[in-house]
Order: structure tokens, then sequence, then C-alpha cells
């Protein structure tokens, strides 16, 4: 957690970011382990860019 000043009285206080937390709480309401996006995964999605550029490029004429 940050905090800020603030002009009045006290100290604001901020989550960094909202989806870290809703991740916090689905980890500790299911008590699943949490698990990172999968290298399969990232490496389905570079296949999809490389496709998609090369299909761009194709209809471009080269």
């Amino acid at each position: 957690m940050r905090r800020f000043k603030t002009h009045g009285e006290g100290i604001s206080v901020a989550c960094p970011r909202p989806s870290n937390s809703l991740k916090a709480y689905k980890i500790l309401l299911t008590k699943d382990p949490y698990n990172e996006l999968a290298t399969e995964y990232l490496a389905e999605r570079e296949r999809e860019k490389e496709q998609r550029v090369t299909r761009q490029l194709q209809v471009k004429g080269y």
C-alpha cells in the first residue's frame, strides 16, 4: 500500500492496483495457489501475433 500526504488531516492510503487486490481476494477466498500465466499461453500469443503480421504483409504484396 502507498501512503499519500493530504492537504487536510491524516494520511490517505491507496491500493497499488485493483487487479492485484482482486487476485489476493480470490486466492484467500478459494484457498487455491496463485498461478502465473503459463509459458504455453505466452507462446501461443506470440504465434498468433506472428501469423497476424504475416497475413498483413501478404495483403500488402510482400
